[in-house]
């Protein structure tokens, strides 16, 4: 396991929050992102990395047997707001390695970290924590799978 990773690892029992900065560099250390973003969130902004998956805040707790326990994760959302609770729940089910993105996919962006973006998807309202889908498709991607 990578020196970097092993370092930042919760040995409190409490997953640790990442810079967008710092978990870009655990990307490329064998890390993976799981984006917990609902899926209308998900076709227009996409975290352009080589390990991610896709599962859902309403679904975690059913589904989260699915996403790998060997490899360090990153948990990101849209603001940060749902992710610690995300990632809480990932230590407590005996994941070794779990973080959370601080400021989510908002402070990715704002970062300028790598990101791919459909246009087809793109999103309206006040406040990131009110973003609809300008389109009324909510079903399907043409940007990427999802779990």
């Amino acid at each position: 396991m990578n020196s970097v990773i092993h370092q930042q690892g919760q040995s409190s029992g409490s997953p640790a929050p990442l810079s967008p900065r710092d978990a870009f560099i655990h990307l490329q250390n064998d890390a993976a992102i799981l984006d917990i973003r609902p899926e209308y969130e998900t076709d227009f902004r996409v975290f352009d990395v080589p390990n991610i998956f896709y599962l859902p805040y309403r679904s975690y707790r059913d589904q989260f047997h699915l996403i790998p326990k060997d490899i360090p994760l990153i948990v990101a959302d849209s603001v940060g707001n749902k992710s610690m609770e995300v990632a809480r729940y990932l230590v407590e089910q005996n994941y070794p390695q779990v973080f959370f993105l601080a400021g989510g996919m908002v402070a990715w962006d704002r970062d300028g970290l790598p990101l791919s973006k459909d246009k087809n998807y793109a999103m309206v309202g006040g406040c990131a924590c009110r973003l609809k889908p300008k389109s009324t498709q909510t079903e399907g991607s043409s940007v990427a799978p999802k779990v």
